[in-house]
């Protein structure tokens, strides 16, 4: 029998510094809703932004494997693999503040199996069988409290093609 364990995080905890043009006079609106969203965008008499962001990266990543010989004739086997990262995404945010609210979150498990059968010195069979289930999610924090927010690249949002 042979069984290999592996694991291994990969932490970022980095920040990038955003500037930009924010209005000099904090904006006001009528609408409530949209007075929600003009809250979250700051104001300076010197209408100049400066600030850090986090630009951080966390990632996981697992691997087992086994290899067992039961008789001379059957061996069976597996492995297993898992990938999980979360990303900031400072670029895609839609607002000023130390933490980017939109952020990428991927994960991708995978496995495979085998059995093999040798009834015979010049004669093996073998079957194998597995599946990689890979999934990706560009989460906005922004979207729970208005609706109507959305990144470019998220699949929740269907984008009509010219």
């Amino acid at each position: 029998m042979f069984l290999f364990l592996n694991y291994e995080a990969d932490l970022d905890n980095s920040n990038v510094t955003r500037t930009g043009s924010v209005p000099a006079q904090p904006l006001t609106s009528q609408d409530p809703q949209v007075q929600r969203v003009l809250a979250l965008i700051p104001s300076n008499p010197s209408a100049a932004f400066r600030g850090q962001q986090d630009n951080g990266y966390a990632g996981n990543r697992a691997t087992a494997t086994l290899d067992y010989t039961a008789s001379a004739r059957h061996m069976f086997g597996g492995s297993f693999a898992y990938t999980k990262s979360a990303l900031d995404d400072p670029a895609d945010s839609s607002v000023f503040g130390s933490k980017p609210t939109t952020t990428v979150n991927f994960s991708a498990p995978f496995f495979s199996l085998y059995w093999r059968w040798s009834p015979s010195p010049v004669l093996t069979n073998e079957l194998r069988a597995g599946a990689s289930l890979p999934s990706i999610d560009f989460a906005n924090s922004l979207r729970s409290r208005f609706g109507f927010i959305a990144t470019l690249n998220d699949p929740a949002v269907q984008h009509v093609g010219r």
